[in-house]
């Protein structure tokens, strides 16, 4: 029985431990290019809002001077 307990369970040739480490590396490195993905896409949102916003108050400045 002792044996069987350390025996390292392999499936096509790989370790279930070292499939499992490199499943999460895998799965680390998705989360963090998802994370700097979604950074990258609110930051130009932010940007893009600014640039809008100004715009609506150079729009309303210039209508304000003209009446």
């Amino acid at each position: 029985m002792a044996i069987a307990a350390k025996k390292n369970y392999t499936c096509d040739g790989v370790e279930k431990v070292e499939f499992s480490r490199a499943l999460q590396q895998v799965s680390d490195q998705i989360r963090l290019t998802e994370q700097k993905l979604t950074m990258k896409i609110e930051n130009e949102l932010e940007k893009d809002y600014k640039k809008q916003q100004e715009k609506i108050l150079s729009a309303k400045l210039f209508i304000a001077n003209i009446s």
